[in-house]
């Protein structure tokens, strides 16, 4: 079987560390996979249908289908479906050099359709945000399970309840999400918890919240965002709600982007709804600093670049387009407040 085989190279690199590739040939016309026999405890720990248990694997095919079997089940009143792919479960085990590339994971759900990414899932209809339904993820989505030097290459994820791609209840220090394609989910695209974030040339479409939404309290951080198109958000484009708390520790580069119907038509108490959203995760305080806003397009949106405290921000060379969005909001191009030093042309 497919996780036998991931369990035999684990095995492996756990006794020497050489990179092990598990091919995934399309000649088959795809894989169906599928998580059995739902239990009550995989409501706090989903469950994966391909498991990655070890680190220097790289999983791949040339391009090929793997078919994640959207079927929902009611456990203890909960909406169960399962991970498609999900490292872990240790929580002391730094899980490093992992690559997914020329994969299509289909999640066999419609997706963002429109039903509300807050509330959860509704216990009649499965419909809602799914966080047991995720493309590629850390398992179990534990604060304390690490990974790094994670490349995802070459992926398309598609119609999913959940995000695309979420590691946002663990600890990432580098991982790379380039030349993919990521649409129609009901969450995120990309949710993560990053230090050293690259993302790059990817094509994001149609979510229930937000493109790429990173968060990390406390540290020094460097994210790189960069060619991407991002289309049709219901809440951010990018969102960067927790930075570090102290000044001048970061390095944040968005440059080349383009945002299309971002923030337009989710409403939320509190909620910022904008296409580059950079601001205080709620309990924290600070400023966002070190930022490049450079070369962007904005398209349809209620807001273009919304950004609160920073100092050394610079915002230039974006072009903004107004006209095709009827809106019964004010639209903004860009807001700054709660003080700073920026640079804005």
């Amino acid at each position: 079987s497919i996780n036998a085989a991931i369990a035999a190279a684990a095995e492996i690199t756990t006794a020497s560390p050489i990179q092990i590739a598990v091919y995934f040939p399309s000649g088959t016309g795809g894989y169906m996979v599928r998580v059995a026999n739902k239990t009550s405890a995989m409501i706090t720990a989903p469950p994966c249908a391909i498991c990655v248990t070890g680190s220097y694997l790289t999983l791949y095919g040339d391009p090929t289908r793997i078919y994640n079997a959207g079927a929902w089940s009611l456990v203890s009143g909960s909406v169960i479906r399962g991970e498609a792919i999900a490292i872990g479960p240790s929580l002391t085990t730094t899980y490093t050099n992992l690559t997914f590339s020329n994969l299509v994971i289909d999640g066999m759900t419609n997706g963002n359709n429109d039903e509300g990414y807050i509330g959860g899932t509704n216990r009649t209809t499965g419909d809602g945000w799914d966080n047991t339904d995720q493309g590629i993820t850390a398992a179990g989505h534990h604060g304390d399970l690490h990974t790094d030097n994670i490349l995802i290459d070459n992926v398309q994820i598609m119609d999913i309840k959940g995000e695309a791609v979420y590691f946002g209840g663990a600890y990432s220090d580098r991982l790379t999400i380039q030349n993919s394609t990521l649409q129609n989910t009901n969450g995120d695209g990309i949710s993560v918890s990053s230090l050293r974030l690259t993302i790059t040339n990817n094509v994001l479409a149609n979510f229930g919240n937000s493109c790429i939404e990173n968060g990390v309290l406390n540290a020094t951080v460097y994210y790189h965002i960069i060619n991407n198109h991002c289309y049709t958000a219901d809440r951010n484009g990018i969102a960067l709600p927790s930075v570090s708390n102290s000044p001048g520790a970061e390095v944040i580069q968005i440059e080349n982007n383009e945002f299309v119907g971002c923030g337009v038509t989710q409403s939320l108490a509190g909620a910022t709804l904008a296409c580059v959203d950079l601001d205080y995760q709620i309990g924290s305080t600070g400023t966002v600093s070190g930022v490049t806003i450079i070369n962007n397009t904005f398209k349809d949106f209620q807001a273009g670049i919304n950004v609160n405290a920073a100092n050394n921000l610079i915002i230039c060379g974006n072009t903004f387009a107004l006209d095709s969005y009827t809106s019964p909001f004010t639209q903004v191009g860009i807001r700054l407040s709660g003080g700073g030093s920026w640079t804005a042309t």
